[in-house]
């Protein structure tokens, strides 16, 4: 079967700073994967293609990272200087987010604190096809595991060219960065555990995440080593009460009334055989509710939110590997 692809010429190869690349607080990033059925392409250099055409959709769930203020996140007064931070999960990212450099403080989680007395620099700015650094991070794990964690980052702009998407869709004047970080941490329960992580970035001009990441994973300890590969495409959402975009393509469904007050009904159509999960997060990034609508063919869930305070929140929909985001008003 022959597969259309359709090339989208973009202005420049895009030159990476603050203001093009850098999170904010307010931003959400959601995360696909995919499965490789082929030869994952490694190459780098200039007047590259890069083909990922025929990778398909995995079945493992979207991921969504949010961006806070510190101010929102637990633990905040461990990071001096923090100026965003990530959640993922349970895990609360701190950085310092500059016109020079970004730079990871360390992070935050349910029972496991690392607090870098040396904080690693992941990017400096600018970032084009050519340029390189390198910078080391190390401080204490404290909470149910004490011990010391540290490692490497070496960042370096080694491609240029043409990207093609699972799908087929291509983008010109790709840049490709490749981030190469080893991480090492020694706790009483686990002398020693290394993560080697390689990770292919694909950026476009206009574009604030990479389009595409390729990941390469090695975990070494005493118990021996495993290794782990795969891509996965990002789209970032500016979530803040202005320039929402909402996405939606995912799934056919429909939140309302809106705005509300008493309670709000989420409708899924066509909701097959899976479970889908609805989560209600604030302007902060915070979850405030959480349900799951059974699978059946067309889904029509309840969510009471009178006990919340009026102002602006996100419903973000989950069903398998599918995601939604869609702003309410509650009054």
């Amino acid at each position: 079967m022959a597969v259309a692809a359709t090339a989208f010429a973009l202005h420049a190869q895009p030159v990476l700073n603050q203001a093009s690349t850098a999170p904010v607080a307010g931003e959400m990033r959601i995360d696909k994967f995919w499965d490789s059925v082929s030869v994952v392409p490694r190459n780098t250099g200039a007047n590259q293609t890069w083909n990922f055409s025929s990778f398909t959709l995995s079945a493992q769930s979207a991921d969504t990272t949010w961006y806070l203020s510190p101010s929102a996140a637990p633990g905040n007064s461990l990071f001096a200087g923090s100026n965003l931070v990530s959640l993922s999960g349970s895990s609360y990212e701190f950085y310092k987010s500059g016109a020079t450099n970004y730079e990871d403080m360390g992070y935050y989680d349910v029972g496991a604190i690392a607090n870098y007395t040396n904080s690693g620099i992941s990017y400096v700015w600018p970032v084009s096809f050519g340029t390189s650094s390198n910078d080391s991070y190390d401080g204490p794990l404290t909470g149910t595991a004490v011990g010391e964690r540290w490692g490497t980052i070496s960042v370096n702009a080694s491609g240029s060219g043409t990207l093609i998407m699972p799908g087929g869709q291509q983008y010109t004047n790709v840049l490709q960065v490749i981030t190469k970080i080893v991480d090492t941490q020694t706790t009483a329960a686990s002398p020693s555990l290394t993560i080697k992580a390689t990770g292919y970035e694909y950026y476009v001009a206009g574009a604030k995440a990479p389009i595409l990441t390729m990941t390469d994973l090695t975990l070494i300890s005493a118990n021996g080593s495993f290794f782990l590969s795969g891509p996965k495409t990002s789209t970032m959402v500016n979530s803040a009460p202005t320039g929402i975009r909402e996405q939606s393509n995912d799934l056919s469904w429909a939140v309302f009334p809106n705005p509300a007050n008493e309670q709000i009904s989420i409708k899924l159509a066509d909701a097959g055989n899976e479970a889908c999960t609805i989560r209600l997060y604030n302007t902060l990034g915070a979850l405030v509710k959480q349900a799951t609508a059974k699978n059946s063919a067309d889904t029509n869930l309840q969510i009471n939110v009178s006990d919340l305070s009026p102002g602006i929140y996100f419903v973000n929909a989950t069903q398998g590997n599918k995601t939604a985001l869609k702003k309410i008003v509650i009054e």
